[in-house]
């Protein structure tokens, strides 16, 4: 996959609070999917440090997707809470 199609993928699989779009705009080269659904898509966005969320945000991330077959609005936002981040704002500084 191309860069644009990794960054198309994780819009259209992280709809929600605007997780796909702040994992897109991270992205810094393409990466080869292999399909085993989106706990593996959060595993490979990036090394989590070099985030702007951090590596404990995006472990709870992982966490929720991991353990859950249906992720709320709600439970996303739990996690941008607990991190003091504000959702939908994904720009980077």
């Amino acid at each position: 996959m191309t860069l644009e199609e990794n960054k198309a993928l994780y819009e259209v699989s992280f709809p929600i609070c605007g997780l796909g779009n702040r994992m897109s705009e991270q992205l810094e080269r393409p990466l080869s999917y292999s399909g085993y659904g989106l706990p593996s898509l959060i595993f490979m966005f990036k090394l989590w440090y070099k985030t702007n969320e951090g590596c404990g945000f995006w472990t709870s991330i992982y966490d929720l997707y991991l353990n859950n077959h249906t992720i709320s609005e709600e439970q996303i936002m739990k996690v941008f809470i607990e991190y003091n981040i504000v959702p939908f704002s994904f720009s980077r500084a």
